[in-house]
This record gives structure tokens, C-alpha cells and sequence, in this order.
């Protein structure tokens, strides 16, 4: 399937700091002589192609003025594209998806020592807690 690429939305899924003009540059190139390239990733919620991979292609069918670009199309949001562009960085450990920061999470995120899978959650038992509790309401 194919997508016009003035439809094409970057909601911020985008995890790369920039985007590498050598990279578009050899794409537009290769483009131009014929390769074929896998194609991008949009998430599409009714109105809006949301993209959530292949910004380095879309950019580089965009320099050489193509119109329409080979898509995969999910059914989606502005907010699965982010957080499909997040899943490569996502802790292998991890039962769930990672979500936002804004979002409630089961400790998911990588621990501070930079290794992925599950932060460390508090040693004590509720059963402690609720004893220290009652020492010191006693008093």
C-alpha cells in the first residue's frame, strides 16, 4: 500500500536526537537508481498517517520530490506511533509495553546503574510497615 507523503503527520515518534542528512542523502540516491526499501511504518487514526518508522526515508522521497511512499498502515493514534518508536529501547525484562513517563508503570524503565529490566522496588514487607506503624501510634 502507498501513502501520500504530504499526509504524513511526525507526531514526535522520532527517538533519534536528528535526523542524519548523509543517511537521506544515500537514500535519495539509492531512490533514484531504483532500491527498493522496506517500507515505512504510519499509524493512521481516521484522518492522520501518523509516522512511526522510516523518518530517514520519508525524508529522502521528500528530497527527490516523490509524491507517494510504500507504507505499512496500522490502525492507530499519534500515541501508538510514539510508542512504537519507543519499543526498541523497551528493557527485554519487561512483561508489559513500556509507556510514558506521564503514565502509571509497574517499574519498567531501566534501573539507574543504565542496565534494563525491572527498577528495584522497596525491601519491606507490609507486614513490617504496618508493625512500625503500630509501634508508633503506641507511643
Amino acid at each position: 500500500m502507498t501513502v501520500e507523503i504530504a499526509r504524513i503527520k511526525d507526531g514526535g515518534a522520532q527517538m533519534r536526537v536528528e535526523m542524519r542528512p548523509e543517511t537521506v542523502n544515500e537514500y535519495a540516491e539509492e531512490m533514484l537508481d531504483g532500491a527498493t526499501f522496506p517500507p515505512i511504518i504510519v499509524y493512521h487514526d481516521g484522518a492522520d498517517y501518523w509516522l512511526a518508522d522510516g523518518f530517514h526515508r520519508v525524508e529522502a522521497a521528500r528530497k527527490i520530490d516523490r509524491d507517494t511512499i510504500d507504507a505499512e498502515i496500522r490502525d492507530g493514534t499519534q500515541r501508538d506511533a510514539i510508542l512504537h518508536g519507543m519499543a526498541p529501547m523497551r528493557p527485554t525484562a519487561c512483561a508489559e509495553p513500556r509507556r510514558t513517563r506521564d503514565e502509571p508503570s509497574s517499574g519498567c524503565w531501566p534501573t539507574r546503574n543504565g542496565r534494563a529490566g525491572r527498577t528495584a522496588r522497596s525491601p519491606r514487607s507490609r507486614r513490617s510497615i504496618t508493625r512500625r506503624s503500630a509501634r508508633y501510634a503506641g507511643s
